[in-house]
């Protein structure tokens, strides 16, 4: 089975690559310091696609079935499986995310991730501007901010109320 296409990247030959130029592109992008664990090093193929919009920055990837190992990622990530499930441990926890069902909030924790054969986008957010809007949308006094614990927060998709 051939990883997965990806949805940001429109160009029409999105070639895949191995585990150096996947670690290269995946530091430039977000990661300073990520490390693959291909189960099949000479196999491995994976895509990467990263764009600016304002001050996020969105990662879209795939990969063949791998183990990443992240360390200073400079911030928070929200983390969007698009295709598949993926599971990711850190702080002693592990957090499973699939697609349609969870999405996952990570403040700059070390962690290990679980890849097969999925897709995810990658958001780089600001974590200050995030507390102010939550305290905005709850109608707090302008400028005051919710403070949100610094651990990960799994959260599930369908608990978010169906406007439909």
């Amino acid at each position: 089975m051939s990883i997965p296409k990806l949805l940001i990247d429109t160009s029409p030959e999105q070639s895949a690559v191995g585990v150096l130029e996947l670690s290269c592109a995946m530091s430039r992008a977000a990661f300073p310091w990520i490390e693959f664990e291909p189960h099949n090093r000479k196999h491995f193929q994976g895509r990467v696609f990263s764009r600016k919009v304002g001050q996020t920055l969105i990662v879209e990837n795939s990969f063949d079935q791998c183990r990443l190992n992240i360390r200073h990622t400079e911030g928070w990530h929200f983390l969007l499986p698009t295709f598949g499930s993926f599971k990711t441990e850190c702080e002693k926890r592990l957090y499973e995310t699939r697609t349609g069902d969870s999405v996952l909030l990570l403040p700059n924790v070390d962690r290990r991730t679980e890849r097969n054969l999925d897709r995810a986008l990658v958001f780089s957010i600001d974590v200050n501007r995030l507390e102010r809007t939550l305290g905005t949308i709850l109608g707090l006094t302008e400028g005051v901010a919710i403070k949100i614990p610094v651990h990960p927060h799994l959260m599930k998709i369908s608990s978010f109320p169906d406007n439909g």
